[in-house]
């Protein structure tokens, strides 16, 4: 698929440019170009009547299928096609003289040794990641996920480069399922203490909501799930997965409200009595009122820092709350619902005499 003879890196680099920009995403025909991208890099194709006999029927309809535009892609470059191109042919050389070797040597020995075999980082919904040490230096290598869902998270991950506190990616490569990411300090909040992450700093609470809107000034979206928030005492809190905006992504006033799950998360540990306990509905309440007395003052404590450090994101989030009510089939979405706080304890009362008076926008 590929009409002159140039280094191979770059003509990789084209296929995987192809795919993103030209062919539809998260289609069997983007799947099959960046997943072969590779090896399509290593053919010279002169024509659709080129193609070598050993590859699979599908790939060779996806070629003839696509041939006309791709020839028409390469011919018509812009000036952010050519830009994306540098990055892809840079990454392409990079991940094979570096990461290959490594990253295939992990992968031969996870399929000896499990896939919780030494190294294991944590899993999430696309994908595992592991430690990898190269040249002396340790990354954090995540396989998983289709090469359509790779490409879309790494998308995102190039947008995010040099933004501080932002998983960095390093290289990828689509037909290793392989993304090389530097190695960010601490845990994720789910893994700690909640006592730890409640003694975070307004400062690094601050550094938080900053790192937040300036993924959203690049076009990248978080997402919010405590997982995805890493906490270090020293070096406060970093985010790991976010994805491109779209239409229909929230806004940024939105995505910062969202990060009050991480720095008020809590394991749920309690065990629901049975039907016909007859202490049930006290136990339940009882748990309840312990959860919010500890939930409470670390929610305060962030809309204390949002009060003093950002207005403009409270009032495009009251904005945000009033489009809300005013569509009669929308509703949810509240900040803080008192309906789901037990009134008739003293501590939580008094919570939540504090946000009524300070910050009564919460309730909206």
């Amino acid at each position: 698929m590929i009409m002159e003879r140039k280094p191979r890196p770059r003509r990789q680099a084209q296929v995987e440019e192809f795919a993103h920009a030209r062919v539809r995403e998260f289609s069997d025909e983007q799947k099959l170009f960046l997943q072969y991208s590779d090896e399509l890099s290593r053919n010279v194709i002169q024509s659709p009547e080129d193609i070598p006999e050993e590859y699979p029927d599908e790939l060779k309809r996806a070629i003839q299928n696509y041939w006309g535009a791709y020839v028409r892609f390469l011919r018509g470059l812009k000036v952010e096609d050519r830009q994306a191109l540098k990055l892809a042919e840079r990454n392409a050389d990079y991940y094979e003289q570096t990461f290959s070797g490594p990253v295939k040597r992990l992968k031969s020995r996870l399929k000896q040794e499990g896939e919780r075999s030494n190294g294991y980082i944590g899993k999430g919904s696309n994908g595992a990641a592991y430690a990898l040490e190269v040249g002396g230096v340790e990354y954090v290598v995540k396989f998983g996920g289709s090469a359509t869902q790779a490409n879309f998270e790494v998308r995102a991950l190039v947008r995010a480069k040099g933004i501080p506190r932002v998983a960095q990616i390093v290289a990828y490569s689509f037909e290793d399922r392989a993304q090389v990411m530097e190695r960010l300090p601490g845990k994720d909040v789910t893994q700690l203490d909640p006592a730890i992450v409640s003694k975070a700093t307004d400062q690094q609470m601050v550094d938080l909501v900053r790192t937040v809107q300036q993924l959203a000034a690049r076009g990248v979206v978080i997402d919010p799930k405590p997982s995805n928030f890493l906490y270090d005492r020293k070096a406060g809190f970093s985010v790991l997965d976010y994805h491109t905006a779209h239409a229909g992504s929230s806004k940024v006033a939105e995505q910062v409200m969202s990060v009050r799950h991480a720095l008020t998360w809590q394991p749920n540990t309690f065990k629901y009595p049975e039907h016909d306990d007859p202490e049930a509905d006290k136990k339940i309440k009882q748990n309840s009122i312990q959860r919010q007395r500890e939930y409470l003052p670390r929610l305060i404590r962030f809309v204390t820092v949002l009060e003093e450090q950002f207005p403009d994101i409270i009032f495009n989030w009251r904005m945000h709350r009033r489009r809300i009510k005013q569509e009669a089939k929308q509703h949810g979405g509240e900040f803080l619902r008192k309906d789901d706080l037990v009134m008739s304890d003293s501590r939580v009362l008094s919570s939540v005499q504090l946000l009524e008076e300070h910050a009564p926008w919460v309730f909206e």
